[in-house]
């Protein structure tokens, strides 16, 4: 698949071949070039149901690709544009292993933005070795299980995200109350509050580091729970442990208060965002394009 670029630089190099007269590209075709999206192909996955199971972007390059599925989901973790280096000690970031039976890929081509279907879904077999030497006796009731850990760690990890983001408002809030006219001082007990809520948040979330950090036994995290149960079944096919059942459940229960609190804080957090557009406080990170009267 060729972009605009390559297809002009195709028509004029067999212009020189001809000794013919190149013309320069108008400034409208130079920038239709310039905010062109690189083609690419799409290699949807589903299974038996029809549903969805993998997405796996491939450049459009000339040649002969192979392209390789390794049988998980899509992670729930947030969405990155790029993923940096795996380290030694960490574990790629996967989803759970699909089930055994059959599924369907098809493949889209993406052309400045407009997908178009290449091939017809082709369909094929997920076989099993079963080499392993604790079978789970119903591999759906595993799946079933995963896929409820996973979802809960979609929901924790976009907490994640959210507290931090927050977390960042807040000081940069704090900073602008402090230096700026219109702000009333006061509103610095407002921030004060929200971030001691904040810190009983991060408690939960991540854990105690006042006392991990003196070697202190500690209260297992949110995360910490749900990232064993995610890690104790996400690579292999036995099915969950006792102990991995009753962390989800535990997390479950805690997270549902956790979840409430944070949502008050970013509430919160909106409310002064707005009273400070209304003092006209200079730009603040995420505040936003309502700016008021100007």
């Amino acid at each position: 698949i060729k972009t605009l670029k390559e297809q002009r630089q195709k028509r004029e190099k067999e212009l020189r071949k001809e000794n013919k007269d190149e013309v320069y590209p108008s400034l409208e075709d130079l920038r239709a070039e310039d905010r062109e999206e690189d083609p690419y192909l799409l290699f949807v996955i589903k299974d038996s149901d029809g549903e969805t199971v993998r997405k796996i972007r491939k450049s459009a390059a000339k040649g002969m690709h192979r392209v390789h599925w390794n049988l998980r989901h899509t992670s729930t973790s947030p969405i990155k544009l790029s993923s940096g280096k795996l380290g030694r000690y960490s574990s790629p970031d996967e989803g759970m292993l699909a089930l055994p039976g059959t599924y369907t890929v098809e493949i889209y081509k993406n052309v400045n933005g407009e997908f178009a279907l290449v091939h017809e879904p082709v369909s094929f077999e997920v076989v099993p070795l079963d080499r392993q030497t604790l079978l789970a006796g119903d591999k759906e009731e595993v799946l079933a299980f995963q896929q409820e850990v996973a979802e809960l760690q979609r929901s924790i990890k976009g907490t994640n995200k959210l507290y931090s983001e927050k977390k960042e408002k807040l000081d940069y809030i704090e900073k602008a109350i402090e230096m700026y006219p219109s702000a009333p001082i006061d509103m610095l007990a407002e921030v004060k509050a929200l971030e001691e809520s904040m810190y009983r948040i991060r408690l939960s979330l991540y854990g105690d580091r006042t006392r991990s950090s003196r070697e202190f036994e500690t209260k297992p995290s949110l995360n910490g729970r749900v990232g064993y149960a995610a890690y104790s079944s996400w690579w292999n096919t036995a099915e969950p442990t006792k102990t991995a059942r009753e962390q989800i459940d535990i997390a479950k229960e805690e997270y549902a208060d956790i979840l409430n609190q944070m949502r008050e804080v970013a509430d919160a957090v909106e409310d002064i965002e707005k009273r400070l557009v209304d003092m006209k406080v200079p730009y603040t990170p995420g505040r936003g394009s309502d700016w008021g009267e100007e």
